[in-house]
């Protein structure tokens, strides 16, 4: 696909994004020249932290969230291991952490080459994000913490 139809449509999709956002009357903070959104949702349970951006070149619409604590040395190999389980039970999008600084972040894209999401699949994007985001947060901080253990995760995930 030529560089001019890439550009249309992830400016076009950056437009998706917005008009998402506003029909749920959410405050979002857009940075128009690199085609980014950011956001926030709050639960019950957390604040969570939102970056949803369009990339022109793969064309795809990522959606990230990174959770508000670092792992410390004695946990990683613990939370490594939980997000990889937490991953094996995910439908859509997925944990990374970085084991070097010890931040798990939620990853969610969809494709859109050769096309235009409709707001619907951006809609479902911010909500899977969120829901998941805040159901495996506690947890992973009670595991950055010492107080679960990878065990503990993987009981609460067959019993939900």
């Amino acid at each position: 696909m030529d560089l001019g139809k890439q550009l249309k449509q992830a400016k076009a999709m950056y437009q998706m994004m917005l008009e998402s956002l506003e029909d749920r009357s959410w405050r979002y903070h857009a940075d128009e020249e690199n085609q980014r959104v950011a956001f926030s949702v709050s639960s019950h349970q957390i604040q969570m932290q939102f970056l949803m951006s369009v990339e022109t070149e793969g064309q795809y619409i990522s959606l990230l969230s990174f959770l508000p604590f670092c792992i410390g040395e004695h946990q990683k190999v613990e939370v490594a291991l939980a997000t990889s389980y937490i991953n094996y039970s995910l439908i859509n999008g997925h944990f990374d952490m970085d084991l070097n600084e010890g931040r798990v972040l939620f990853r969610m894209t969809s494709i859109f080459d050769g096309s235009i999401l409709s707001k619907d699949v951006i809609q479902y994007m911010i909500d899977c994000a969120c829901s998941t985001v805040n159901r495996y947060h506690p947890l992973l901080l009670q595991m950055s913490e010492g107080t679960i253990t990878v065990d503990d995760l993987i009981t609460f995930i067959h019993q939900n």
